[in-house]
């Protein structure tokens, strides 16, 4: 996957190249929601995933953004 402020600079952006990202982040999206998400349940024991929301709770917080590579 690209880094995004490389991408940017490399490119001019235009709508085409902004598609591709957004394409690119559904699919990724996608795939871990309806795919790899759904393996991990099935093969991973019941007991192990609670263990494991324990030790790592959701995050609540979305964290600030230090990278203003739009700003550049």
């Amino acid at each position: 996957m690209h880094n995004s402020k490389h991408f940017l600079k490399k490119k001019k952006p235009d709508l085409n190249t902004f598609e591709s990202i957004a394409h690119l982040l559904e699919s990724h999206i996608h795939f871990e929601e309806q795919i790899f998400f759904n393996v991990v349940e099935a093969y991973i024991q019941a007991d192990i995933i609670q263990e494991l929301e324990k030790n790592y709770p959701k995050k609540t917080e979305i964290p600030q953004w230090h990278d203003a590579f739009w700003k550049d």
